[in-house]
Order: C-alpha cells, then sequence, then structure tokens
C-alpha cells in the first residue's frame, strides 16, 4: 500500500490476478523463515525440556503442519484486513482472533470429545470435528495436540512386549508415522 505496487501492476495492465499471486508469494515466502526457526526451537528446546521431545521426533511433521497452516490463514487474513484502516491494528486484532478461534474451537472439541455416548453421539463429535476443521487455527492445534500425543504413547506403548499387549487392551490409538491418514495421525488435518 505504502508503496503503491498495485496501482503500478494497474497502470502497466496486469491483471488483477497477478497482483493477488504476487503477494500471497511474498507472504509466503516471508511465512517460510518464522515456520523453519520455530521448529528449529523446539528441536533445540527438546534437548533439554523432556516434553519437547515429541516435537523434535516429529519435526518434519510439525514443519509441515505449521507451513500449510500458514497457507491457510494467509488468504483469511486478507479478506480481514480490509476492515481495518491501520495495519498495525489490523496485524495484532487478527492475531488475537486467530489465537482465539484456535483456543476456542479446540477446547470446545476437546471437552465434547470426552464426553460419554449418552451426553452426546458419535455422528455428532465428527460433525462438529468437520466443521471446526473449517477454521486453519482449529487445524493447527488438532495437528500440535496429534503430534504430542501420538509419539508420547508411541514411546510409551513400544518399550516391551508386555507395555504393548497393555497398550492393545487399554485402547490407546497411535502410529508409528503421524503423517498418516489413520486414526491416530494427522493426515486428515493437512
Amino acid at each position: 500500500r505504502e508503496q503503491g505496487v498495485k496501482v503500478m501492476q494497474k497502470c502497466s495492465g496486469a491483471p488483477l490476478w497477478v497482483t493477488w499471486a504476487a503477494n500471497y508469494t511474498w507472504d509466503v515466502l516471508n511465512a517460510l523463515l518464522p515456520n523453519i526457526l520455530v521448529v528449529v526451537i523446539l528441536v533445540i528446546g527438546a534437548q533439554w525440556l523432556e516434553g519437547l521431545e515429541a516435537f523434535a521426533d516429529d519435526a518434519f511433521a510439525l514443519w509441515f503442519g505449521t507451513f500449510l497452516t500458514s497457507l491457510a490463514v494467509i488468504p483469511c487474513v486478507y479478506c480481514l484486513s480490509f476492515l481495518f484502516t491501520n495495519p498495525a491494528n489490523a496485524s495484532n486484532y487478527i492475531g488475537f482472533l486467530n489465537f482465539g478461534l484456535g483456543i476456542i474451537t479446540f477446547i470446545t472439541y476437546s471437552i465434547l470429545s470426552d464426553l460419554d455416548e449418552s451426553s452426546i453421539s458419535e455422528d455428532t463429535k465428527t460433525f462438529i470435528d468437520q466443521i471446526f476443521s473449517l477454521f486453519p487455527q482449529y487445524v493447527f492445534a488438532r495437528i500440535i495436540f496429534t503430534i504430542y500425543y501420538n509419539r508420547n504413547i508411541y514411546k510409551s506403548c513400544e518399550l516391551n512386549e508386555i507395555t504393548k499387549l497393555a497398550c492393545e487392551d487399554a485402547g490407546f490409538v497411535y502410529v508409528k508415522d503421524v503423517l498418516t491418514i489413520e486414526e491416530g495421525g494427522i493426515g486428515e488435518y493437512l
């Protein structure tokens, strides 16, 4: 906006989609570095903090989920940015909205998924999950939770044959490759 690039592209005869594609490409490139830095920090932090090991073990899945979430959030930010005249306000409010949507939808689904069949049916839980999956913020929260939960269950259950049998008896669902579409993987949220 400040440089008048959009006006220059219009004057030169460039179609509107080229302007939007250029903006989107620039924003995706700007999102790459922070996405990589988040994963690198978590992998380095995993050396000292025991709880972060799950993210270090599945660093690619974490980066991939973070990157795809960035790809999905950028168009949402474009749509909402027209509501604000000041870019700093837009950035702050949209950041809070993204954070709030992720937390509220994830906590709501987590509470509802823990209710028994007499309170809410599995079909209703699945429907709510599918509706919430329209929000990239919810999907990102589910990806982070699934990576963390799956890796910790996997490590605990694969210690030896006794723990493996105990986990099967208890009904724990986990997968070796978290990128899978099967239950326990993040594939359905990518």
